[in-house]
């Protein structure tokens, strides 16, 4: 009756052992069952979060082509703007020329008529000084 009862208490204690290492088991497979899940809902994060980083760097990148192509239209326009300003510039510079130009014939035509007018006048003191030496002849 001893060994009955002996064996019968460690086959109740090796029962015991054997139930408490399933559930440490169980409860193992459940830990890895739960890091697994959370492996995978981290694992899923990160290409979420790599989608949207993926998502933002192309925004970034569109906006950053979009500033591009709007500077690019800058310094078209800004080009056109300079070529518009130096052909004023040009054609300012033509006008002024002209006048210039117009001015100076004007000061050489009034130049000419000075001189035709210093001409005649020689002329005409000169025969004035003539009459004059003639007069005077006349009353010697």
């Amino acid at each position: 009756t001893a060994a009955v009862d002996r064996d019968a208490k460690e086959t109740e204690e090796a029962t015991e052992r054997n139930l408490v290492e399933l559930e440490s088991n169980a409860a193992f497979q459940d830990i890895v069952a739960a890091s697994a899940t959370e492996a995978d809902a981290i694992h899923t994060a990160a290409v979420d979060r790599d989608a949207k980083e993926t998502e933002e760097a192309t925004e970034r990148n569109l906006v950053e082509l979009e500033s591009n192509a709007a500077f690019q239209d800058i310094v078209a326009a800004s080009a056109t703007e300079a070529d518009a300003i130096h052909t004023a510039a040009v054609d300012r510079d033509v006008k002024e020329t002209e006048e210039a130009t117009e001015r100076n014939l004007v000061e050489l035509e009034s130049n000419a008529a000075f001189q035709d007018i210093v001409a005649a006048s020689a002329t005409e003191a000169d025969a004035i000084h003539t009459a004059a030496v003639d007069l005077s002849l006349i009353h010697i």
